[in-house]
């Protein structure tokens, strides 16, 4: 039985189509995070085997724009030699008909009939007798096939070649490596080469901070670039974690980097705070590892420094308003006490109220923490002492302290002055009526004297 199946597996801003048509029970997926997906434009259908280096594909899907002139078409059947200069024994050749078959048999137990593949054409090859694109001398595809095995991509024509290399060493495989080409051979041939069987899994990653040292004011932001690459030859997915010295605050834009092919670098932005408090010359130093995921074996790390520059300008003025003001004796006069960041960070301070005549002065706040050209404003209440006489007076002197740095400091005076009057009498409560203090209890008694006396009119 025929299905036509279709996979879509999408990772991060990866997305992988396998589709095509299979032998029922024959799984076609390929692990997006042990391989990038190797480059094709066609997905075929084996089905038949000429030698060990050309087969009869059917195609059913065309997944990239191919030029018209090829005269590719889905439903096609299609001869295709294997391209990269691949060459199979000839029956005629040394080592007869053998070696052609064992090479035949080996690329049948490889992809047999039935077999969805996968071919990169070869856009530099032209048709001997149509100067069609894509077809060789013999007007057959010439093409690398791919091929899903356990779960991984394997290039045919690679194996082909290191399985003869090691079967018929004297027979020249590559003999057609002179052909124009869009691949390499040679590359197939290495340990480290992805897309074949004998691949030797090697997980390797490297961090770098660039510049290595970067200065700001205090208060501002400096950025690094801090670039992770694979040295591995696997696809890898690494997670970032910071780390620093003094305690600064940072931002990391990305903690976790996935699915990056070998050789492949990604860069991410790190920001560092310098605080507003920070000393001249101040220096915090900031360390990035990454780590594979598969392997804590696998980090590494470096080490970039935000260094802080300039002097922290701190500054404080306080004005009192009014200037002056004026209650009776054992009352309250309040007055508005506003204070300014002249400096150029944010900055706490500490305020307190005295004066020379002992009467009790109350601050609304007694710390205030303004921004930078700021101000903010609190109360200042002093309560005129209980035997003050008309007239009297004493000046208040308030005192604005940073908490950072007790040189930076501001005061202000200010008078309460006594007016005509009599203290309020303590131990019951009193009202002051048109200047004159009177016993609430007298108050309420006037007022159901006069009510008892209109109760007849009013009724």
């Amino acid at each position: 039985m025929i299905s036509i199946v279709t996979v879509v597996a999408a990772v991060g801003c990866y997305y992988y189509l396998i589709a095509g048509a299979e032998e029922e029970g024959v799984e076609v997926a390929a692990s997006p995070a042990l391989q990038p997906e190797p480059h094709y434009e066609v997905i075929a259908t084996v089905t038949s085997m000429i030698d060990g280096d050309t087969t009869w594909v059917r195609i059913e899907n065309i997944v990239e724009e191919l030029d018209p002139e090829g005269e590719v078409y889905e439903g096609n059947s299609e001869k295709v030699r294997y391209g990269g200069g691949v060459d199979a024994p000839e029956t005629w050749m040394e080592g007869g008909p053998e070696a052609t078959l064992e090479a035949t048999e080996f690329i049948e137990n490889l992809i047999p009939v039935g077999t969805t593949v996968y071919l990169d054409l070869n856009s530099l090859s032209r048709g001997g007798q149509t100067d069609r694109p894509y077809r060789g001398t013999y007007e057959r595809l010439i093409a690398v096939i791919y091929a899903v095995i356990d779960g991984r991509w394997i290039n045919i024509n690679a194996e082909l070649v290191r399985w003869g290399l090691e079967e018929y060493p004297d027979h020249d495989w590559l003999q057609y490596v002179y052909f124009p080409s869009e691949w390499d051979p040679y590359e197939w041939l290495g340990d480290d080469y992805l897309y074949a069987r004998g691949f030797v899994e090697h997980r390797d990653v490297m961090v770098l901070i660039l510049p290595e040292e970067k200065t700001g004011a205090p208060g501002e932001n400096v950025a690094f670039r801090v670039s992770v690459k694979n040295i591995g030859n696997i696809r890898d997915t690494y997670s970032l974690v910071a780390d620093d010295n003094i305690g600064w605050n940072f931002v990391l834009i990305e903690n976790l980097i996935e699915h990056i092919s070998p050789n492949q670098v990604r860069t991410i932005k790190l920001v560092v705070t310098i605080p507003e408090d920070t000393e001249n010359c101040t220096r915090d130093y900031i360390t990035i590892t990454a780590t594979s995921q598969e392997t804590e074996e696998v980090s590494d790390s470096d080490i970039c420094a935000a260094h802080a520059v300039g002097e922290i300008s701190r500054g404080v003025s306080v004005s009192i308003s009014p200037s002056e003001n004026v209650g009776a004796p054992d009352n309250s006069v309040t007055f508005t006490v506003t204070v300014t960041n002249t400096g150029g960070v944010s900055d706490s301070y500490t305020l307190t109220a005295t004066n020379g005549a002992g009467w009790e002065a109350e601050l609304g706040d007694s710390e205030l923490t303004v921004p930078p050209g700021g101000n903010r404003q609190t109360t200042l209440s002093v309560t005129v002492g209980s035997d003050a006489t008309e007239g009297e007076s004493t000046e208040i002197t308030l005192t604005v302290t940073s908490q950072a740095d007790s040189t930076v400091s501001d005061s202000a005076k200010c008078t309460a002055k006594a007016e005509a009057g009599e203290a309020t009498p303590q131990g019951s409560p009193w009202v002051t009526i048109a200047g004159v203090t009177v016993s609430v209890v007298v108050v309420i008694g006037v007022f159901l004297m006069i009510r008892l006396f209109l109760a007849p009119f009013l009724s």
